[in-house]
């Protein structure tokens, strides 16, 4: 079985984003850059962490108007978040 990148970066940015429970509407920006097709076993044992996210950007469109949009940042070795004003 193949897993396209798309779906693995859709997978995370879900797994992410669900902990902001303050963000009413979510938007999934991907852009591609180069395919790479993995097998089950390319990722067996392989583990992503919030470390590993850092630089991705993060855009929070709130209820009441306007967005913010902030960098996701490494917090520790195995962890990692974005914080923008009054959320995060």
């Amino acid at each position: 079985m193949k897993i396209h990148t798309t779906v693995i970066a859709i997978v995370c940015a879900f797994f992410v984003l669900g902990f902001a429970s303050s963000a009413r509407a979510v938007n999934v920006i991907y852009t591609p850059i180069d395919t790479f097709t993995a097998t089950i076993s390319d990722l067996t044992g392989f583990l992503t962490t919030g470390a590993d996210m850092a630089g991705m950007s993060v855009t929070a469109d709130f209820q009441g108007g306007g967005s913010e949009s902030v960098t996701w940042a490494a917090t520790g070795v195995d962890s990692g978040a974005a914080t923008g004003t009054g959320w995060s």
